[in-house]
């Protein structure tokens, strides 16, 4: 019966109000208005958009959040970004904003909600955004065969931060496994030169350290013990002047390391006092196949030898 009675609806809809004046003995003619109601369906519908992973340096992603309200025309709706979990503080260009960007001090795991606040009613949604450390790329350098008694390797390994040319690296030679100790020039360096004294198979590790990064890579050298070659020049000798010539076969083997190739070299040791030197006809040969470990077995080496003047000449 008020005048401006304020309705209360429940539920949502399209009502129909009817005013009807009494002036004590009539009533006027009834008039209606329409009232459409709009029905709030639930709180707002919060989306933090999709989970992100970024690598330093860089160190800011663009979060792409969104909060909507199917709410009353003209309603208020708030946004607020935060930090759930991570390793440091996360500095948020406008946390009042759904789209807007983060900022990590650090690497590691990091939780951020969006949270949507509208009359009375609230949601909220998380997304994951991780923070990696360029990855530390180590390279040992190929497997190696060296043969005693020259036991030193030429170590080539490499270090570096992919994308970052200019990142700085430490790297650091030890020694995994082997039949002795190994004695790096600057285990500091990735180029460097390793002494290895017994024969075996030495497992050398090269690893990598950038930003609190680690990465590890291995190499295999291998000592091998090189016995000498074997070498007789034949039987002794004795001719009469004036044939002042002899034939001279030799015979040398090798067990075909390092090279697989001897090199044969007839040479006079002593002689009579005051002589010319022995000529030989053939002094200098090359023996074997050139491929590393084939053994050379005994081979015959011929060539002749001619003197000057009758004594004892030793070859």
């Amino acid at each position: 019966t008020a005048v401006d009675p304020v309705p209360i609806p429940d539920l949502g809809g399209i009502y129909i109000a009817q005013l009807i004046v009494n002036d004590g003995t009539y009533n006027s003619l009834p008039k209606t208005v329409m009232i459409t109601v709009q029905a709030i369906t639930g709180p707002p519908m919060v989306n933090a958009g999709p989970n992100q992973t970024i690598q330093l340096p860089v160190s800011t992603v663009n979060l792409q959040g969104s909060v909507t309200f199917d709410g009353l025309p003209n309603s208020t709706i708030t946004s607020l970004w935060s930090e759930v979990s991570g390793p440091g503080t996360v500095t948020f260009g406008d946390a009042t904003q759904p789209a807007t960007t983060a900022t990590f001090p650090e690497t590691g795991i990091y939780v951020l909600k969006l949270t949507g606040s509208s009359m009375g009613y609230s949601a909220s949604s998380e997304v994951t955004i991780t923070v990696q450390t360029p990855p530390v790329v180590v390279d040992a350098g190929p497997p190696q065969t060296i043969y005693l008694p020259v036991a030193i390797a030429n170590l080539q390994g490499s270090g570096s931060v992919a994308g970052q040319p200019n990142a700085v690296i430490a790297t650091l030679w030890s020694e995994v496994s082997g039949p002795a100790t190994a004695t790096f020039q600057d285990a500091t360096e990735p180029v460097t030169e390793v002494s290895l004294p017994k024969p075996g198979v030495y497992d050398l590790r090269l690893t990598g350290t950038s930003s609190g990064y680690t990465q590890t890579s291995d190499v295999a050298i291998t000592v091998v013990e090189n016995s000498a070659p074997t070498a007789t020049a034949g039987p002794t000798q004795t001719i009469e002047l004036p044939s002042n010539r002899v034939t001279l076969d030799g015979s040398v083997s090798d067990d075909g390391l390092p090279s697989g190739i001897l090199n044969v070299q007839w040479s006079e040791v002593s002689g009579p006092p005051g002589a010319p030197p022995v000529t030989f006809s053939n002094p200098s040969q090359q023996i074997g196949s050139g491929t590393t470990g084939t053994p050379i077995p005994a081979t015959t080496v011929t060539t002749s030898a001619t003197f000057s003047v009758a004594g004892v000449y030793l070859l």
